[in-house]
C-alpha cells in the first residue's frame, strides 16, 4: 500500500501537496501525521465530502510498502507515523523545497529544487504527465502556494511558482476562497490570544537585529498560533517574531508541550534551520517547533541560545563597502573628473585636498559643467561639500537612513579622519537584498558542496579561512564559478582577492606545503600543492585601455572592478570564500540570469574596440555553450570587425584566439558564428565554413579524427593541424599557406604540413582507388599521418575509406622478416640484385603472397636464381 503523508500541524502547502501527490500516486491513501492549523481545520471541515483525508489510525500502518513525503524531511516531525520510515525494505519518495533540512533517513527518490512552495515541484509533473485537476484540487492547491509565497511577494518565490499559480488559473482554482483562508477574519477567540501575545511581547536586540518573542499559555493552541504569527508581526511591527506557547494540559512534573512558531521578513535569520536545532523545520521565512516536557521559561531561554547563535549580524559599513575609493583632486580639471568615472564605471568620485576629504563630484555635477562648456573649470566649483560621511562601525540600517534623510547616493567611509571606503546605494541594495538579488547564497553553497570533490570543497573552505586571518576577502571567479552554475565539471581554481594576493598566497602556501610562485609586477601568484594541483591567486585589478587593440594598463582595485573589466556577464561573477558568507554569488551583471537565457552579452559598448580577440572568444562561448549571442552584442562586434578592429591584433594573438576556438568540442558551431559575424571573411575573402556542395570542411576533418581513434593506433594525427587544414581547405593550398605565414604567423614547419596536406587530398582521393596493396604503399609511403586523415576528411563518398584504413592499419607496418644477411647465408655475393629481390619480395608480401618467413627466403631464393643463373 502506498501512503501520503506531511509534517504534523499541516499547513496549506503540506495539504496541498499531499493532494497533489495523489494525482501521481492515484492507489495512494492520504493521512494526516497529527493535526493541522486552524485555518486548514476549517478548510478540511467544508471540504471534508470531497477530500478522501485520513488520520493514522484510520490506516492498518502493517500494509505499507511505499511512503511518499512531502514538505518534510524530518523524521521528528511526523508524530504517530514517524515509527514507520524505519520498517526495513520500505520504498519512501520525498518531495520538498526545504534545503537547509537533512533527512535523518535514506530515501529511495528525492525531488528537491528551490522553489517558494513545495506544491509548485508537484504541479510540474502534473503537468508533465498531462494531468488535470478539479475545481476544488486546484483551489486548494493555489491556497498552499499563496500561503508559503507570500501571496508571491516572498524573496523566496521563484519563476516556476508563478507559473505554476497560471496553471491553477486555468484549472478553476477560486481566489475568492483563497482569499477567505489565507487572510481569513479572525474569530473572538482569536482575537483574545492575539491581544494575549501583543501584551506579552518581548523586543530583543540579537547581535544589532529586532527580534519579537511573546509567550503564552493556553489550553489548546495548536490550531491558533501559526495563523496569528503574521498579525503579531504587523502590530509589533517587527521584522522577526516568534510565540512561544505551552499548553496549561501538564505533567506530572509540572511541564507541558511547548510550541514555538517564527515568522521573518528580513534576511538575518534563517527561521527553518535556527528551529530545526530545536527539533522542528520549516523553510527561511517561517517553522515551528515542539519541546516536549518543557516549561516557558525554558523554552523561551533555549529558543534565545539558539537565535544567538544562528541570527546574522546587521553588516556594517566596513561589511560592505567599495574599495579602494576613488578619488580625484580638487584642483583636477572637469574633463579629467569625466574620464575617471568612465574608467571606473562609477557615478561618483570624492574629492581631495591632498589626503584630505573636501567633498563629493557625481557624474551629474559633471554633466551640469560640461552643459556650460566648463569641463576646463576645477572639481572644487562642481562637488558637493561638505560631504556627508561615516565611520566603519556605522551599520547598515543607519547607513540607509543617512542615504534617505540626506538625499545623497553615497556615502564616503571615514576611519580616524582618512578616507578607506565608500557605501553607494548599489552597494547598500545588495546588502539588502542579496548580491545582485540572485539565488539565495544557501543554494549556492550546497551546489558547491555536492557537486565539487569532497577534497576541492575543503580546500576553499581552507582559502575562506586563510583569507580571514591575513585580512582579505577572497573570491572564487572565472570559468569555475560559471561553469558550476551550468553543472560543468571544472577543477582550474583562480581566486582574485581585495588585498595582497602575495601575502595571502604566502600564507596559504604555509598552509598547505606548498610552493608559491609569483609575479609581483602583475600582483599575481600561482600555489602549487603537493599533489600538483595548483590555485591561481590575482590582487582585485581594473584595466584601461591606452588605445583599441593594446594590452591593458591594470591597477589595483575593487573586485566589482575585476569583474567588469572581463569580457562578458557570464565571466563576471564570484563567489564569496568568506567563512561567514561562504557560497554567496556576487553578480554584479547579470550573468546567471544570461546564462539560463542561454546568452553571451557584452558587459560595455567599447568592449570589442578595446579587445578585439573578444570577438572571437564570445562565438566560440556561443560555439561550446550552445548559446545566442545578445542582440546588442552581435550588433558590436560586427560593428568592430566591419571597422577593422582585427587588423589591429598582432598576428600571434589572433592566431592564439582561432586555436582555442578550434580545440573547442563544437568547433563547427563556433565558427559558424565567426562566420555570421564576418571574421572568416575579414580573415581572406575567399574563408567560408561551408564549400558550394554543401560540405564543411571543418565537420569532415573532425569526423574524420574520430575514424581515425577507431582504428586504435598507437601514433596519433596532431588533432589542431588536421582542424586548421579543415578550416582553410576552401582556399587551398597556396592561399592557405600565405594566411598561416602572413596573418598567424604560424611556425613554417606547421604551414607547410596544412599546405602540403591540402595539395595531397585531391591526388589520394584520385589514386589510391582499386591498388593493389604495394602500389597503395608507393602511393601513400612518406605521407604524414595528418595528410592522411584530411584526404579521408575530403573526399567524396568514401571511395578513400578501405584503402586509407588498410594502409594505416596494416600496410605501413609490414616490413620483411629477412634482409641481405639472409641471402648470403643462402650462398649468395652481395650485389645489387639485392636489393632490387628484397623490394619485390616485399611487394609481394603487401599484395598478400608471403605470410611466412619461409615463404619471404624461398622467394628470394628463386628470384635471385632468375638474376644471377644460380650461386
Amino acid at each position: 500500500m502506498d501512503l501520503i503523508t506531511s509534517h504534523v500541524n499541516a499547513d496549506f502547502d503540506a495539504l496541498a501537496s499531499m493532494v497533489a501527490a495523489s494525482k501521481l500516486y492515484p492507489s495512494a491513501v492520504v493521512v494526516l501525521s497529527g493535526g493541522a492549523e486552524h485555518n486548514v481545520k476549517d478548510f478540511l471541515t467544508l471540504h471534508e465530502d470531497l477530500l478522501d483525508i485520513r488520520v493514522p489510525r484510520e490506516v492498518d500502518l502493517a500494509q505499507v510498502t511505499r511512503v511518499i513525503l512531502v514538505d518534510c524531511q524530518s523524521r521528528s516531525r511526523l508524530g504517530e507515523l514517524a515509527p514507520l520510515l524505519s520498517k526495513p525494505g520500505l520504498d519512501i519518495h520525498v518531495y520538498d523545497h526545504h534545503p537547509q533540512e537533512q533527512a535523518d533517513f535514506e530515501p529511495t527518490r528525492r525531488v528537491y529544487r528551490h522553489t517558494g512552495a513545495t506544491v509548485t515541484l508537484l504541479l510540474e509533473e502534473i503537468q508533465a504527465k498531462g494531468l488535470t485537476l478539479e475545481p476544488v484540487e486546484a483551489t486548494l492547491m493555489a491556497l498552499g502556494l499563496y500561503e508559503d509565497t507570500g501571496s508571491f511577494g516572498f524573496s523566496a518565490t521563484t519563476a516556476a511558482d508563478l507559473q505554476a499559480g497560471s496553471y491553477l488559473m486555468s484549472q478553476q482554482a477560486n481566489l475568492d476562497l483563497v482569499a477567505q483562508f489565507v487572510h481569513p477574519v479572525l474569530s473572538e477567540e482569536q482575537r483574545r490570544t492575539l491581544a494575549e501575545l501583543v501584551e506579552s511581547a518581548e523586543h530583543l536586540t540579537i547581535h544589532g537585529v529586532g527580534v519579537a518573542i511573546s509567550l503564552l499559555e493556553a489550553e489548546d493552541y495548536r490550531g491558533e498560533i501559526a495563523s496569528l504569527a503574521h498579525r503579531l508581526a504587523d502590530i509589533e511591527n517587527a521584522e522577526t517574531v516568534f510565540i512561544v506557547a505551552r499548553t496549561t494540559r501538564q505533567r506530572s512534573d509540572g511541564s507541558g508541550d511547548v510550541l514555538i512558531v517564527g515568522r521573518t521578513a528580513g534576511e538575518h535569520l534563517n527561521i527553518g534551520g535556527a528551529l530545526q536545532r530545536l527539533g522542528g523545520g520549516g523553510h527561511r521565512r517561517a517553522g515551528s517547533a515542539t519541546l516536549r516536557g518543557a516549561t516557558l521559561a525554558a523554552a523561551r531561554e533555549r529558543l534565545v541560545e539558539v537565535l544567538g547563535e544562528e541570527v546574522r549580524p546587521e553588516p556594517s559599513a566596513a561589511d560592505i563597502m567599495s574599495q579602494p575609493p576613488r578619488t580625484v583632486q580638487q584642483d583636477a580639471p572637469i574633463e579629467e573628473v569625466a574620464r575617471c568615472l568612465q574608467r571606473y564605471g562609477h557615478s561618483g568620485l570624492s574629492v581631495m585636498d591632498g589626503d584630505h576629504l573636501v567633498g563629493v563630484i557625481t557624474r551629474r555635477d559633471v554633466d551640469k559643467a560640461r552643459h556650460h562648456r566648463l569641463t576646463h573649470a576645477p572639481a572644487k566649483g562642481f562637488m558637493t561639500r561638505p560631504p556627508v560621511t561615516a565611520v566603519e562601525s556605522t551599520p547598515l540600517s543607519d547607513l540607509m537612513q543617512l542615504m534617505l534623510d540626506q538625499g545623497v547616493g553615497r556615502l564616503p567611509i571615514l576611519r580616524e579622519g582618512s578616507l578607506v571606503g565608500v557605501v553607494t546605494r548599489g552597494d547598500l541594495l545588495m546588502a539588502l537584498h542579496g548580491r545582485s538579488y540572485a539565488e539565495p547564497a544557501a543554494s549556492l553553497a550546497e551546489r558547491m558542496e555536492e557537486e565539487l570533490p569532497e577534497r576541492v570543497t575543503r580546500l576553499l573552505h581552507t582559502l575562506g579561512e586563510e583569507a580571514g586571518d591575513v585580512g582579505v576577502h577572497a573570491y572564487l571567479v572565472g570559468g569555475f564559478v560559471r561553469d558550476l552554475l551550468l553543472g560543468i565539471r571544472n577543477l582550474d581554481v583562480d581566486v582574485v582577492v581585495e588585498g595582497e594576493a602575495a601575502l595571502f598566497a604566502g600564507r596559504l602556501a604555509t598552509t598547505l606545503k606548498a610552493e608559491v610562485k609569483g609575479h609581483e609586477r602583475f600582483g599575481t601568484a600561482k600555489v602549487v600543492l603537493p599533489d600538483g594541483f595548483t590555485i591561481d591567486v590575482a590582487t582585485a585589478r581594473c584595466e584601461s585601455y591606452p588605445r583599441p587593440a593594446a594590452l591593458p594598463e591594470v591597477e589595483v582595485s575593487s573586485l566589482r572592478d575585476d569583474l567588469r573589466r572581463r569580457d562578458f556577464s557570464l565571466n563576471a561573477m564570484a563567489v564569496s570564500l568568506g567563512t561567514k558568507r561562504f557560497g554567496d554569488l556576487i553578480d554584479p551583471f547579470g550573468g546567471w540570469e544570461d546564462l539560463r537565457a542561454g546568452r553571451v552579452r557584452v558587459l560595455h559598448n567599447l568592449s570589442f574596440v578595446d579587445d578585439p580577440t573578444r570577438v572571437l572568444r564570445g562565438a566560440r562561448f556561443a560555439g561550446r555553450f550552445g548559446f545566442e549571442l545578445d542582440p546588442e552584442t552581435r550588433r558590436l562586434a560586427m560593428e568592430a570587425v566591419a571597422g577593422g578592429s582585427l587588423a589591429a591584433l598582432t598576428p600571434e594573438r589572433l592566431r592564439r584566439e582561432l586555436i582555442n576556438c578550434l580545440q573547442e568540442e563544437r568547433v563547427v558551431e563556433a565558427f559558424r558564428e565567426l562566420e555570421s559575424l564576418g571574421v572568416l571573411r575579414a580573415m581572406d575573402a575567399g574563408l567560408t565554413v561551408e564549400l558550394p556542395d554543401g560540405r564543411v570542411p571543418l565537420a569532415c576533418c573532425r569526423e574524420a579524427l574520430t575514424w581515425f581513434a577507431r582504428l586504435r593506433q598507437r601514433d596519433k594525427p596532431d588533432r589542431l593541424l588536421v582542424l586548421l587544414a579543415g578550416l582553410l581547405a576552401p582556399l587551398g593550398p597556396e592561399k592557405a599557406r600565405a594566411l598561416c605565414l602572413e596573418k598567424l604567423r604560424y611556425s613554417a614547419p606547421r604551414t607547410e604540413a596544412v599546405a602540403e596536406a591540402l595539395a595531397a587530398a585531391p591526388r589520394i582521393q584520385r589514386d589510391v582507388a582499386d591498388l593493389s596493396g604495394s602500389s597503395l604503399t608507393r602511393c601513400l609511403r612518406g605521407e604524414r599521418l595528418e595528410t592522411l586523415v584530411v584526404a579521408r576528411a575530403l573526399g567524396v563518398g568514401g571511395v578513400v575509406d578501405a584503402p586509407l584504413e588498410e594502409f594505416i592499419t596494416r600496410l605501413r607496418h609490414c616490413h620483411l622478416g629477412i634482409g641481405g644477411r639472409d641471402l648470403q647465408e643462402l650462398g649468395y655475393a652481395p650485389s645489387p640484385a639485392f636489393g632490387r629481390v628484397l623490394e619485390e619480395a616485399l611487394d609481394a608480401k603487401l599484395d598478400g603472397g608471403l605470410r611466412t618467413r619461409k615463404a619471404e627466403l624461398a622467394f628470394a631464393a628463386q628470384r635471385l636464381q632468375e638474376l644471377t643463373g644460380g650461386i
